[in-house]
């Protein structure tokens, strides 16, 4: 029984663990950063929802 407190514990940081994530997004798709893409840049960004500590 004194063990529970540490489950406790160790369940709740594999929870938050494994809800925090990031992502690399390379800007404007596989053809990168152009002077004149094929497709605007506001509607290539607004295709992706951006969160904190995402690479683009």
């Amino acid at each position: 029984m004194e063990y529970i407190p540490l489950l406790f514990v160790l369940f709740f940081t594999a929870l938050l663990v494994s809800t925090s994530q990031a992502f690399k997004l390379d800007v404007g798709g596989s053809d990168g950063w152009t002077l004149n893409p094929s497709e605007n840049y506001n509607h290539w960004a607004g295709r992706y929802r951006f969160q904190i500590n995402d690479v683009l």
